[in-house]
């Protein structure tokens, strides 16, 4: 699957996209040639941030409708003024963590040794919709296996009895389950490679 052309079809399949994520352990083992190794290093690693863009309005409009939403009981707890008002504190907290990541982002700082959207990334008609858009969920799914960028990524090859020339060892969390579905991507634009996922479920 590529683009947005799948994303009706990516809809109607079962997604984990969890607000509160379960986070799994895993580590990856990635073996091949010296100079493959060393271009697959300097390929995966990136800043660790997807650079969605967010409708900051739409947002606002979103947040508003879920403040003013009767309780139990059918009353407002809020009037539509203050709920405004909260929507736009709460819209500015989220562009400025925003224009954090993305700053981020675009200096390209090298921080996350194993950055899926470097490796598979996501496309800008995907990016556009913000990543709480269903079928940007759907997209990372279909395509990552997880609807979130991996947490905790780190090199740890150091920390075995291996050819560190033609072999690199990660190890990182990922939400709901593992990111087969990109693993499966890097092995076949990698063909020289061998990766192996091992989880602990």
């Amino acid at each position: 699957m590529d683009g947005a052309g799948t994303i009706e079809a990516a809809q109607s399949t079962d997604i984990l996209a969890l607000p509160s994520p379960d986070w799994l352990y895993h580590r990856l083992t990635i073996v091949g040639p010296a100079d493959t190794i060393t271009r697959f290093r300097l390929a995966a690693t990136g800043p660790g941030i997807v650079p969605w863009r967010r409708d900051y309005d739409a947002l606002t409009d979103h947040l508003v409708m879920l403040l003013i939403q009767p309780n139990q009981s059918g009353h407002r707890t809020i009037t539509i003024a203050d709920a405004r008002q909260l929507a736009g504190r709460l819209r500015d907290l989220y562009w400025r963590d925003d224009q954090s990541a993305l700053d981020h982002y675009y200096r390209q700082t090298p921080r996350c040794p194993l950055d899926l959207h470097r490796l598979v990334p996501v496309p800008d008609e995907i990016l556009r919709l913000g990543d709480d858009a269903a079928a940007s969920r759907c997209w990372l799914w279909g395509h990552w296996g997880t609807t979130w960028q991996l947490r905790r990524v780190r090199d740890i090859t150091t920390s075995f009895r291996v050819n560190q020339q033609t072999t690199r060892i990660y190890d990182f969390w990922s939400a709901d389950w593992s990111p087969w579905r990109a693993i499966a991507t890097i092995a076949a634009t990698w063909p020289t490679l061998a990766a192996r996922l091992h989880p602990a479920y």
